[in-house]
């Protein structure tokens, strides 16, 4: 580089620092009037507008803010955690001390923000881990002291537990985070690989069998997905499969030997 350029470049970046450091912060709106502080939080953007946690004198609450700085008070809420987009509305967990956390959707109105569904016992659906397909989404949740894998098609009759993966296998435990892999939504349990594309008919393990120890999904790569697993002959390693039995195989035994495991 030329040290004209270089000095030019440097010039440029101090008067772009010099700027914002000299513009000067402006209040949006004082949300809790007055001293008390409305402590805003949890932010997702959605469709333009941000979506945050904040607390008036009425108190907690879901908060919409466009692009005019006009703020809307959605719900009362005291946690926001966003999930996925399903047909132009937000899917989310949102806790209340009446249902817990439940399972809510958004379209960023008052009008439009409601309880999809909820669990009236514990701590309620506590839904996470969200993954659309097609025209539904599935995701993890809590069933009393377990999480399984659910569906939704944004409507409450069309959100259920697909599956009851932790009573299907002895190694089975929660569902582990999803990927999408050949327009299913791919994820392990602990001991198995699972596939599904939100239908309980083809929510089911890779192999008949649990034939290795499959720990968690990594990703995709090209036409495989990559996991961490074991068998009799391996400790923990990466491993790949095209989503048929024969076409799972060890990428490469890093740490050879049984014993070992990373």
């Amino acid at each position: 580089m030329h040290l004209r350029t270089f000095v030019l470049e440097w010039f440029l970046i101090l008067s772009v620092v010099q700027r914002m450091a000299a513009a000067e912060p402006m209040l949006v709106e004082d949300i809790h009037p007055g001293p008390p502080s409305s402590s805003p939080r949890s932010f997702a953007e959605f469709n333009g507008r941000l979506l945050f946690i904040a607390q008036d004198a009425e108190g907690s609450a879901l908060w919409s803010m466009g692009s005019s700085n006009q703020l809307v008070r959605l719900v009362p809420l005291l946690s926001f955690s966003p999930g996925a987009v399903l047909n132009g509305e937000l899917l989310f967990a949102g806790f209340d001390f009446t249902n817990g956390t439940a399972l809510w959707k958004t379209d960023g109105t008052p009008t439009g923000t409601r309880i999809l569904y909820r669990r009236n016992y514990g701590y309620g659906l506590r839904p996470t881990k969200f993954r659309v397909i097609g025209s539904n989404a599935v995701f993890i949740a809590g069933v009393q002291h377990y999480n399984e894998l659910w569906r939704t098609d944004g409507t409450t009759d069309g959100t259920y537990r697909i599956a009851e993966i932790n009573d299907e296998a002895e190694y089975s435990g929660p569902p582990l985070a999803t990927v999408i892999f050949n327009g299913f939504a791919c994820f392990s349990d602990g001991g198995r690989l699972w596939q599904t594309d939100g239908t309980t008919l083809n929510t089911k393990p890779f192999t008949n069998g649990p034939v290795f120890y499959m720990h968690y999904v990594c990703g995709v790569i090209g036409t495989n997905l990559l996991f961490v697993g074991s068998d009799s002959s391996h400790g923990w390693e990466l491993w790949r499969t095209d989503g048929t039995q024969a076409g799972t195989t060890l990428v490469k035994d890093i740490c050879a030997g049984a014993g070992c495991s990373g």
